[in-house]
């Protein structure tokens, strides 16, 4: 998933326009790995 937000990363810079989805992408997945770390502490 990683992987999926640099390449999403790649595509061509516009001022104007903010380039939030692969930063939405690598949020969704630390989320997610934080929330099965988590569940494991506990469980």
């Amino acid at each position: 998933m990683l992987a999926a937000a640099l390449v999403a990363d790649r595509r061509p810079y516009r001022p104007g326009k903010r380039n939030w989805v692969p930063v939405m992408i690598a949020a969704l997945a630390a989320s997610l790995v934080l929330v099965r770390h988590l569940l494991t502490l506990l469980g």
